[in-house]
């Protein structure tokens, strides 16, 4: 588990208690990959089932806690061999391409740049 990974957790889980259904019930739904969404929890034990099985396939949007998934143009390619993000104009991208780096095992001190002297 990553620092990142951990911290995306927490963060979910701060939105998640936003949400008229968890200030109602004390519960929300759990994206993990098992429950995807179909079980409300308490949220100690749904930051527990994503710690230990992760998020759901392609949960990229909280639609099920409240978020709307915006209409951009970001467009995700798989392959067996690599992972690759295109974007128009997203400024989440970065953080996306961070996550998709955590998948691959690319950490940011691996990634050389040379020296830019425009800087």
């Amino acid at each position: 588990m990553t620092h990142e990974f951990i911290r995306g957790v927490e963060e979910f889980d701060t939105f998640a208690r936003l949400q008229l259904v968890y200030l109602r019930e004390g519960k929300y739904r759990c994206p993990c990959s098992k429950c995807k969404n179909k079980k409300f929890l308490i949220p100690e034990n749904v930051k527990v089932h994503l710690y230990r099985r992760g998020f759901m396939h392609a949960y990229w949007y909280w639609t099920s806690h409240g978020e709307i998934e915006p209409n951009i143009g970001v467009n995700v390619h798989l392959s067996s061999s690599s992972i690759h993000v295109d974007h128009d104009d997203y400024n989440g991208v970065e953080r996306l391409q961070t996550m998709v780096d955590d998948v691959k095992g690319v950490h940011q001190e691996d990634k050389y740049e040379p020296p830019n002297p425009s800087a």
